[in-house]
């Protein structure tokens, strides 16, 4: 099984780094720092987070056959925090930091130190500065995680549709506020213990005089976020989707069929259609249950054929002996039972 996070910056993607590195053994943050990627990189790893666009990889590899995420946050506060970032490089004690950044983002902390950032004067005149440099990352910055081949300060509708087709491609989308809720999801299909509480990693307190309840200050952002909020707005009604699959009541609405029968195991898969709740099933003899499992083993070619978005719907009876003819596999407490099928 690998999992590929596409970590958004300031997005809590060190959060939700460290809740993967606590449940998979093999894993990489800094993917972006890679040159030359290539599939004996990916082979490595279980788990891959960095700072790169969906349709940077997805030229590179078979997204198919990775479980993707995203996580992505309201973007007026995504903007003050991301410059906030920027700007904490040139505070007192911070220059060892500094120097470790690449020059142009170092210029631009120095150049912030010129400006008062409590007045929406002084942020229309950093954004006309960045524009005198040609500086666009941090013009709408989550469309660029999900689209890269912007050519302009500004993403065309065109370039707008590509990203949200990307957004729509990825099997997990969380947005920062809803974090606690997005890894509950997660760990709910992975089969993961939830953490004791979720980490909080590197928060800034510093608020170098931007106030995001200030209406001038929000609309001498705006260059920066207005096109992201249409990658937000459609991030968000995703994730309500997802966590709505998640929560609904289990109904007798399935799929699923019993894949292949040996002396010493029977296999196949089963989800129900109307929500992502794992299946529970028994294995039964003259309506005597010999065992109980749950669907829930991963099984790559469910994936990739839509038939279940992490392809996590497999499930194995392991048996102590042959079973004959009469016997039959039903969802747990109903009377529906699967029927026969080629393995996926």
């Amino acid at each position: 099984m690998k999992l590929l996070y596409f970590h958004v910056p300031k997005t809590a993607g060190s959060s939700i780094n460290k809740f993967f590195s606590q449940n998979t053994e093999r894993y990489c943050f800094h993917i972006e720092g890679v040159e030359n990627l290539d599939n004996s990189f990916f082979n490595k790893y279980d788990f891959l987070s960095g700072h790169v666009a969906y349709n940077h990889i997805n030229s590179m590899i078979d997204l198919r056959d990775w479980i993707t995420f995203i996580t992505l946050r309201e973007p007026i506060s995504y903007v003050i925090s991301h410059l906030k970032w920027v700007r904490k490089l040139a505070d007192k004690g911070e220059e060892e930091r500094l120097l470790e950044h690449p020059p142009i983002f170092q210029k631009i902390a120095l150049e912030m130190l010129k400006y008062d950032f409590s007045k929406s004067q002084d942020i229309s005149s950093f954004i006309q500065w960045l524009d005198s440099i040609n500086f666009k990352y941090f013009h709408n910055t989550q469309l660029h995680y999900l689209n890269s081949n912007r050519r302009e300060k500004f993403f065309t509708d065109e370039e707008i549709g590509e990203a949200l087709e990307n957004l729509h491609k990825i099997n997990f989308v969380g947005i920062q506020e809803n974090l606690n809720e997005f890894i509950e999801i997660i760990s709910y299909e992975f089969g993961w213990n939830l953490p004791h509480s979720t980490p909080n990693v590197n928060v800034n307190s510093e608020n170098y005089g931007f106030n995001i309840n200030d209406k001038k200050t929000r609309e001498a952002l705006k260059p920066l976020y207005e096109q992201d909020m249409i990658i937000y707005n459609e991030a968000k009604k995703i994730f309500n989707f997802q966590k709505n699959l998640y929560s609904a009541t289990s109904d007798k609405n399935i799929i699923g069929y019993i894949d292949k029968v040996t002396d010493k195991k029977i296999v196949g898969w089963a989800r129900f259609i109307n929500n992502l709740n794992k299946v529970e099933l028994e294995l039964k003899i003259n309506n005597s249950i010999l065992q109980t499992t749950t669907a829930n083993i991963m099984r790559e070619g469910l994936k990739r054929k839509g038939i279940h978005p992490t392809g996590l719907a497999s499930f194995e009876f392991n048996l102590k002996e042959k079973v004959n003819s009469n016997f039959k596999i039903c969802v747990k407490n109903t009377d529906i039972c699967l029927g026969f099928s080629h393995e996926v």
